[in-house]
C-alpha cells in the first residue's frame, strides 16, 4: 500500500527502484523482457496512527496500557494497538507473541508502522530479490524487541511508535 498527499504518481518511484536495482545489480546480467502491473486506487485515506497500546502478560493478564510489563518465560504476551484513522474512528489491531525461554531482564519493545526500504545489502542476485520482494511494507504493524522483529500487515498504512518494557521473572 502506498499514500500520497499529492497523486497517484508520486508512489511509482518504488517500481523503478525496483528495476533500477535488478538492472544495475553486481550479481548478474538482467534483460526485461515484459513489466507487467495492477493496482486500484482510492480516495479514502487508509492511514491510521498507533494511539495507544494496551499489553498483557499470561502472568499479568488485564489488558491496559503500561510502560513496564511483568512476564515470565514461555508467557504469552497480547499487545493491542488502537490507531487513529485519518478519516475518522479507530481501529484496534491485536497480535501476541511468546516470550522465549532462556531470556532474562528487563528489554524494550517497539510497536510502530513498516518503514520503506531504500538500500539494499546483497550478497547475490536471489537474496537482492528476496529483500526486493521481503521485508516491512507501510501496511505492516511491527513489533521489535527481544532479538526479533514480528510484522503483522494490515489493511491500512500504520503510523507512529510506541513503546513498553518488559521485565521478565522467574
Amino acid at each position: 500500500m502506498a499514500h500520497s498527499d499529492w497523486d497517484a504518481t508520486e508512489v511509482i518511484w518504488r517500481l523503478t527502484n525496483a528495476l533500477n536495482q535488478l538492472q544495475f545489480n553486481r550479481f548478474e546480467d538482467v534483460t526485461f523482457t515484459e513489466i507487467a502491473t495492477h493496482g486500484t486506487i482510492s480516495r479514502d485515506e487508509l492511514v491510521g496512527r498507533i494511539r495507544q497500546l494496551r499489553v498483557a502478560s499470561t502472568s499479568e493478564p488485564s489488558l491496559r496500557a503500561r510502560s513496564v510489563l511483568i512476564a515470565r518465560p514461555g508467557d504469552r504476551v497480547t499487545v493491542e494497538a488502537t490507531l487513529a484513522m485519518a478519516e475518522g474512528g479507530t481501529t484496534v489491531v491485536t497480535t501476541s507473541f511468546r516470550v522465549p525461554r532462556g531470556v532474562r531482564g528487563v528489554h524494550d519493545l517497539v510497536v510502530r508502522g513498516g518503514r520503506e526500504r531504500y538500500r539494499y545489502r546483497a550478497r547475490s542476485f536471489d537474496q537482492l530479490v528476496a529483500q526486493l520482494n521481503g521485508g516491512e511494507h507501510p501496511d505492516d504493524l511491527v513489533l521489535e524487541g527481544l532479538g526479533r522483529t514480528r510484522l503483522r500487515p494490515q489493511d491500512v498504512i500504520v503510523r507512529g511508535r510506541q513503546g513498553f518494557s518488559i521485565q521478565i521473572v522467574r
